[in-house]
């Protein structure tokens, strides 16, 4: 884990001030020229890169493409946009995410160490666990957002990685200097099969791969639930003493392959346990 994480309890705790705040924050943007260029916004081997085997998470917003009408400000539609994928962010950079990349109103993470699978279903849970949260505090704010947040896809295996487009050194600017123009292109099933699951779902539901639910099934933490209840508040209720299974089979229609045979998961971490399990998951206790 990286120097700074942050348990499962803090972090939740530490997003959901962080929430509280940024949807108060007066947002100014900065006016676009005809001199704006992409350096002022964002910033990204020249070898192909194979892996054997990678996860991804893939977050997608539900309804994005009513928020300006139903927000109607642009620096309401800033303010939801920085909390939304700021969030998911966030919690995708604490559990050590291998790669991060945020495409509008949505987003991936990809996770190939040793503990990926671990690391890329603590970090979903946790988006999933603050989506509520997080929809409940924009919807008090603008209560014509209909969306219910955050759609999210995890698949796994084989992809290739590079950086492609116009090199530095075939790129010049106006004035001479070497610009370039590259991104990192992942090829491989992972990633696209990942934003067709999280595109099956209404938000806040997980949907995974038949190849991932594969690889967690040895995992009680993250195949069983506790047994506990909580309102739609996320208060918990009284202990129910039945364990049973977090995920339920789910044709993954967009996906034609035998990865289609996926699994979808509408729980949170629960209020509880949900410490100790991602703990323990992550092998920190």
């Amino acid at each position: 884990m990286n120097d700074n994480f942050k348990d499962l309890k803090d972090l939740l705790n530490s997003l959901n001030v962080t929430i509280s705040t940024k949807i108060e924050t007066t947002i100014e943007p900065v006016k676009g020229t005809s001199e704006t260029t992409k350096e002022d916004f964002f910033s990204a081997n020249k070898k192909w890169h194979k892996f054997d085997d990678i996860v991804v998470v893939f977050v997608d917003l539900e309804a994005s493409t009513n928020l300006s009408n139903q927000i109607k400000t642009d620096e309401g539609l800033a303010r939801v946009y920085n909390i939304i994928m700021g969030t998911a962010v966030t919690i995708f950079d604490n559990y050590d995410a291998s790669f991060v990349d945020i495409q509008g109103d949505g987003g991936f993470a990809i996770f190939w160490g040793s503990n990926r699978y671990l690391q890329a279903l603590v970090s979903a849970i946790t988006i999933q666990t603050i989506n509520r949260k997080m929809m409940s505090t924009i919807t008090e704010k603008y209560p014509n957002v209909t969306s219910k947040g955050l759609k999210i896809g995890i698949a796994s295996g084989p992809a290739l990685v590079k950086k492609v487009g116009l090199s530095q050194k075939l790129a010049k600017s106006a004035n001479g200097q070497d610009d370039g123009w590259e991104e990192p292109v992942w090829s491989g099933n992972p990633v696209n099969y990942a934003a067709k699951a999280s595109q099956s779902v209404s938000g806040g539901n997980i949907v995974i791969t038949k190849s991932v639910k594969k690889s967690i099934d040895h995992y009680i933490n993250l195949t069983k639930t506790c047994g506990c209840a909580v309102d739609e508040n996320q208060k918990l209720l009284d202990m129910q003493g039945v364990v049973t299974d977090v995920w339920e089979r789910f044709k993954i229609e967009k996906i034609e392959s035998e990865e289609s045979e996926g699994y979808v998961n509408s729980n949170s971490w629960c209020p509880r346990h949900g410490n100790e399990y991602a703990d323990d998951l992550l092998g920190m206790q």
